[in-house]
């Protein structure tokens, strides 16, 4: 929606989405959920973690790093992240 604002108008966007404005623009400024919150950290994780493999460990390799990290990570969280 981001990207669509700079040529049709948010009413018109959210008209064709079937969300209301005012729900919209409540979205917009809500602070990023605890689940968002973790995922981050556990991406900022994984980065780590395929960096120091010279990018060679995908998400099966990773998750027992991140298990042993600060954050337990599950299988299906870090291929989500």
């Amino acid at each position: 929606m981001e990207v669509e604002k700079a040529i049709h108008s948010v009413n018109m966007l959210c008209r064709v989405l079937k969300v209301s404005a005012s729900g919209y623009y409540a979205w917009r400024g809500r602070e990023p959920s605890c689940r968002e919150r973790a995922d981050a950290e556990l991406r900022k994780e994984i980065v780590s973690i395929h960096s120091a493999s010279r990018e060679t460990y995908g998400a099966p390799a990773c998750t027992p790093h991140c298990a042993l990290g600060a954050a337990s990570a599950a299988p299906g969280s870090v291929w989500r992240a």
